[in-house]
C-alpha cells in the first residue's frame, strides 16, 4: 500500500507553543487547565503502552494527537519529560481545545504578538 508524503506529517502547530514563556504560562496554568471539566480521557491499549515506553511522542502520535499538544498532555498527566511514561499507562487526559485557544490567545495578548 502506498502513503503520500503528505499523509505522513506532522502538524507542528505554532510556534508559541514552543516558546519557553509559553510554557512557564502552561505551568502557571496547570491547576486551570486540570479543574475543566470538558477535558477528555482517551484509553491507551496495553499493547501501545508497551511498544511506547518511554516514547511519549511516539504513544501520542499514534494516538493521532497533534506535535503541538504534546508538552501540555505530557504536564497535564504528571510527566517532567517525555521518557517518563511506563508500560502501566492506562489513559492519558486531553485538555479541551478551547482551554488551550484560550491559552494561546492571553499569551499572544500579553506579549503583543500578531493573533
Amino acid at each position: 500500500m502506498s502513503c503520500s508524503i503528505n499523509a505522513l506529517a506532522v502538524d507542528y502547530g505554532d510556534d508559541v507553543f514552543y516558546l519557553p514563556a509559553f510554557r512557564r504560562m502552561v505551568e502557571s496554568h496547570l491547576p486551570y487547565l486540570l479543574m475543566a471539566p470538558d477535558n477528555m480521557t482517551l484509553p491507551v491499549e496495553p499493547h501501545s503502552a508497551v511498544k511506547y515506553e518511554s516514547d511519549w511522542h511516539g504513544l501520542l502520535l499514534s494516538m493521532q494527537i497533534p506535535m503541538y499538544l504534546h508538552f501540555i498532555v505530557m504536564r497535564m498527566n504528571g510527566l517532567l519529560a517525555p521518557t517518563e511514561n511506563t508500560s502501566q499507562l492506562s489513559e492519558i487526559m486531553i485538555p479541551a481545545p478551547g482551554r488551550i485557544d484560550s491559552l494561546v490567545a492571553s499569551y499572544k495578548a500579553q506579549t503583543n504578538k500578531i493573533l
